[in-house]
């Protein structure tokens, strides 16, 4: 008796295990309750009287006749405990044209995570560049302190890790497990590299230098082994859309 009865009617029409949707008055409020069915949960029976013509929203779904006039209606009663039974033995067969067109593969569900997949590529290669740019630089100002102590540079940014953290995080692409362990090389160098620049400029700095200089091939080669990477599996990723 107290609250909002909308609010209570969308809330079992979302949680019900099955809903039993009658459209025989082509009342607008069954066929509003009806779509809010739809778009959330599989597990929904529509009946209606004999002579009933479905709308074309609904005309690819099953609809069970039964026939007011008479007295028992017995294949009706005996396909809609069938129907029932069905909706709770298997709650995730596919009843709802809402969700079949949003989930699954070449569904809408799919249409957006590859966009956003590739959103994703797009800013880890960037990144990935940039951080190449940056390590020429900082490994340049190592050469150059080592050779000359007078006019010791430093590089005071750090190496972007933000995409990186996510790829690893989320693994939200379907890829070989090597692409990954580049990945993890790639951020642990990436890390190592960071925890030395924010120290670089606190102490004389000589044993960074070097320590950066011995690190360079390395460092460099795991950066260039993932970035040229990441081309063949945007690519593989956008072959969906």
């Amino acid at each position: 008796m107290r609250g909002d009865i909308l609010k209570e009617i969308i809330k079992c029409l979302v949680t019900c295990p099955v809903v039993v949707a009658d459209i025989t008055d082509e009342n607008p409020n069954v066929y509003w309750e009806l779509g809010v069915r739809h778009s959330f949960k599989h597990g929904t029976v529509i009946i209606a009287e004999e002579g009933t013509e479905p709308r074309f929203d609904i005309g690819t779904q099953g609809v069970l006749h039964y026939n007011p006039k008479k007295h028992t209606n017995h294949d009706f009663c005996t396909s809609l405990k069938k129907a029932i039974n069905s909706c709770i033995s298997e709650p995730d067969r596919t009843d709802s044209s809402v969700l079949e067109a949003i989930y699954g593969r070449g569904t809408l569900f799919e249409i957006f995570r590859r966009e956003e997949t590739i959103r994703r590529l797009d800013a880890l290669f960037n990144e990935c560049v940039v951080n190449l740019g940056l390590l020429k630089v900082i490994m340049d100002y190592a050469k150059e302190n080592v050779k000359s102590r007078k006019e010791r540079k430093i590089v005071t940014a750090n190496l972007g890790k933000a995409t990186a953290e996510l790829l690893l995080t989320n693994r939200y692409i379907d890829a070989e497990n090597d692409f990954y362990f580049s990945a993890i090389r790639y951020l642990q160098t990436i890390n190592a590299i960071n925890n030395q620049i924010r120290t670089w400029h606190q102490s004389g700095g000589e044993d960074i230098d070097k320590w950066l200089l011995n690190l360079k091939q390395d460092a460099v080669s795991d950066f260039k082994d993932f970035n040229d990477r990441i081309p063949a599996i945007r690519e593989e990723a956008a072959e969906g859309l």
